[in-house]
């Protein structure tokens, strides 16, 4: 949480896809099916930035799905060392 969801430049990317989420459903539901060429393009860039952006959002948040599987596999190792040859738990049934 602190390496992603508590940075600034996450708050900035996701609060930018929120609002141009929202933009492009309001001008999607303005546009008539009869629209001209220009306001077709103005949608077509407004999806490519947004596109963009979930790139980027989705770029920040890998680099803590990095660290935790980092730190998952570190402690995995540790542990297997640690009980290596004890016994951890008895079954019930023999």
């Amino acid at each position: 949480w602190l390496l992603v969801y508590r940075t600034e430049k996450y708050q900035r990317l996701k609060g930018e896809v929120e609002k141009q989420s929202k933009r492009l459903e309001r001008q999607k539901e303005t546009v008539s099916e009869a629209a001209d060429k220009v306001q077709k393009r103005k949608l077509e860039r407004q999806e490519e930035k947004l596109k963009i952006n979930n790139r980027d959002l989705s770029m920040v948040k890998m680099k803590s799905m990095f660290a935790s599987s980092f730190t998952f596999m570190a402690l995995l190792g540790m542990f297997n060392s640690i009980f290596e040859g004890r016994i951890v738990a008895k079954l019930p049934f023999e």
